[in-house]
């Protein structure tokens, strides 16, 4: 991300967050079409947000991480 201005690697972040927000929706669509899902689907979503969720922490901290080496900034 060397080289993008600071608001352009803010829209890179909200990019990256629309995508696994949109994928969490989808997914919880296609949990709920099952039905031991609809009786007790705490099983079935909280695994598939938990994932969602790393993977956008890791992508995040790597956007975080280019953007700090291309200020200069020490991590």
């Amino acid at each position: 991300m060397k080289g993008l201005s600071e608001t352009k690697q803010y829209l890179v972040s909200l990019i990256i967050q629309v995508i696994f927000i949109t994928l969490f929706i989808i997914s919880l669509i296609f949990v709920l079409g099952i039905e031991a899902a609809v009786l007790n689907p705490v099983i079935y979503i909280v695994p598939i947000a938990v994932v969602i969720i790393a993977i956008d922490c890791i992508i995040l901290l790597f956007v975080y991480k280019k953007n700090s080496q291309s200020n200069g900034e020490e991590t």
